[in-house]
């Protein structure tokens, strides 16, 4: 865990092709989610496809820090992938607890709210979004070590 908080950019790197070989097995599925009154229907494939592309944005972040020889703050960094993690098992879990469309109607019905897991997940994921971005900033600014 350690190696992970000092090079943070191989970790988000090694998530990309992680959630893209998550969008092929989930392929067939969709997520309804509703707000309000406005119902979404959204595909999980798109879902791993943009996530993908966040966390290779993230990973250029941290590379760029690194290749700039500049320290990004430890704590701040520990804080952002522990809500990173936990965000990413929320979401994770959510993708694979939705029947896909091939079996829905056998499906058993969940004891978990989707919507609220995917809510909680999203949060999270907003809240370690504004952690990196106050990271990212502070460490440009800062002078190097």
């Amino acid at each position: 865990m350690n190696k992970i908080f000092k090079t943070p950019h191989l970790f988000f790197f090694g998530l990309v092709p992680i959630f893209i070989l998550i969008s092929f097995f989930r392929s067939d599925t969709s997520f309804d989610f509703n707000f309000q009154n406005t119902y979404f229907a959204i595909a999980i494939p798109y879902l791993c496809y943009l996530s993908a592309a966040f966390f290779g944005l993230v990973g250029i972040n941290y590379y760029v820090l690194h290749w700039a020889r500049k320290a990004h703050k430890k704590a701040l960094t520990s804080i952002h992938i522990t809500l990173q993690i936990a965000s990413l098992l929320f979401f994770i879990y959510f993708m694979f607890s939705i029947p896909g469309n091939n079996n829905s109607g056998t499906a058993y019905p969940s004891p978990i709210d989707e919507n609220s897991l995917f809510i909680v997940s999203f949060a999270l994921f907003i809240i370690a979004t504004i952690v990196h971005f106050v990271n990212f900033i502070m460490s440009l600014l800062a002078k190097r070590e």
